[in-house]
């Protein structure tokens, strides 16, 4: 099963390099980019569905997970775990 997955996605351009400065700076940071979030997980969903299938292969349904930095939660929802933690 996992021996035939192939992750090719697209090249993504370049991240600059300069971080924000503040906390209001991050959090505009985050404003704009979950208003391309839906965007992105379109261009790059060939390796959401890798990651889904590679955990898939190793959570258990039911075992429990801790996910941190979960965006929007759909690899926990897809795993069929428990949470342990929430987002």
């Amino acid at each position: 099963m996992l021996g035939s997955l192939r992750y090719r996605a697209a090249p993504m351009p370049a991240v600059p390099r300069s971080a924000p400065a503040d906390h209001d700076d991050i959090a505009r940071s985050f404003d704009r980019f979950a208003a391309e979030e839906d965007r992105w997980r379109r261009r790059t969903a060939p390796y959401h569905d890798f990651v889904r299938e590679l955990y898939g292969a190793i959570v258990a349904p039911g075992q429990s997970v801790l996910e941190i930095g979960c965006g929007q939660g759909d690899l926990l929802a897809s795993l069929q775990a428990t949470p342990w933690g929430r987002c």
